[in-house]
């Protein structure tokens, strides 16, 4: 810390090069207890983090007034001068969260600081909340802005229910994956399982069956329908094995995984393929004959058969855990995901890893 206020540039000198020894170790020091001053060394290391946060001097003064009349933060700016309990059932209630951190905390002129991360007042979360959802990006990257300057017990979940929450982000969600392949089982017979191909030539329709035995219309017995294979198991076996083949090979190239379950009185919102946004609301009316299909409602009263990929259900936003729990300081896990906040949303930060997610942390 105390060579924050320098920038040192180091240069390394091979030893042959050095034909008269150095200074230094011709002249060691008498005394090997050097004094040092680490209240001061520790408030030039905060000055420096405060300085480094992209925040403009009037946000930062009313940062100072909200935390000067928010009493949870006052509770802990008294127990980071005065040190906290040895037994968190000592520490009150309202800010057991802060317990989990309290090695991370500090005060500097009334902002109380997390490593190199503000502290947000009570009555400011809401307005700073929106400012990290700002341009409405997704969850990792909300993450990523909300952790270069600020955090509160439970961002982390405040976060991703806003943004499971947010409709703009809904309605601009891009197409979902497509589900594994569902094969068609090899009939035991023919004429079990009939496929027909429709064609319109001169305003007339036609149905083709190439390369098929017309079925007659006479009586005849099961047997004479079963075919004279040399081995049904043999081909079956091979057409099973072809099947998991292509379907292996299909779901690696569409990444394909199979959707979350939808129910009858689900409320959803559907989009085609080459539709842009999934703007049209609907409810789930019941589920189709064929797998995957379901029958839908409109708000207009038109009921649609629609794809399981066409449907997204509506986001339901996950319950905070309350902050006067005293686990609810668990929080600085899953902060450890979160990458970088701009206060300002103007410059990105590139964080090193394995550093808690924060560069000066």
């Amino acid at each position: 810390m105390r060579l924050m206020r320098f920038n040192p540039v180091a240069e390394y000198a091979p030893g042959k090069t050095l034909v008269v020894a150095d200074t230094l170790s011709r002249s060691p020091l008498f005394s090997m207890w050097v004094e040092t001053d680490t209240q001061s060394d520790v408030a030039c290391y905060v000055a420096s983090v405060v300085g480094a946060i992209p925040a403009s001097q009037s946000k930062l003064d009313e940062m100072k007034m909200a935390t000067a009349s928010d009493a949870n933060l006052q509770s802990v700016i008294k127990f980071i001068h005065t040190g906290w309990p040895e037994h968190i059932s000592r520490v009150p209630v309202s800010i057991r969260a802060y317990v989990q951190v309290k090695a991370e905390l500090s005060e500097h002129n009334g902002l109380v600081l997390r490593g190199c991360r503000i502290v947000v007042p009570q009555s400011m979360r809401e307005e700073i909340l929106q400012k990290i959802h700002q341009g409405h990006q997704g969850l990792v990257k909300c993450r990523e802005r909300a952790c270069s300057s600020v955090w509160w017990p439970g961002l982390s979940t405040e976060i991703s229910n806003l943004v499971s929450s947010c409709q703009v982000c809904h309605e601009q969600k891009r197409t979902q994956q497509k589900e594994p392949l569902i094969s068609t089982p090899l009939p035991d017979r023919p004429w079990k399982r009939i496929a027909m191909d429709l064609c319109e030539y001169n305003h007339q329709d036609y149905l083709l069956l190439m390369g098929r035995k017309i079925r007659t219309t006479l009586p005849t017995l099961e047997k004479n329908l079963q075919p004279k294979w040399p081995s049904r198991a043999a081909v079956k076996a091979r057409d099973e094995q072809e099947k998991a083949k292509q379907a292996y090979y299909y779901n690696r190239r569409h990444g394909a995984r199979p959707l979350p379950a939808l129910q009858p009185g689900d409320t959803v919102r559907f989009k085609l393929d080459h539709e842009k946004s999934w703007s049209m609301p609907a409810v789930i009316a019941s589920e189709s004959i064929t797998p995957r299909s379901f029958i839908i409602k409109t708000q207009q009263g038109a009921e649609l058969r629609r794809n399981r990929r066409h449907l997204q259900p509506e986001p339901v936003p996950e319950s905070s855990p309350p902050a006067t729990s005293g686990n609810t300081g668990t929080d600085t896990h899953s902060d450890t995901l979160e990458t970088v906040l701009h206060l300002q949303a103007l410059h990105p930060v590139r964080l090193r890893p394995g550093l808690d997610g924060c560069a000066n942390q």
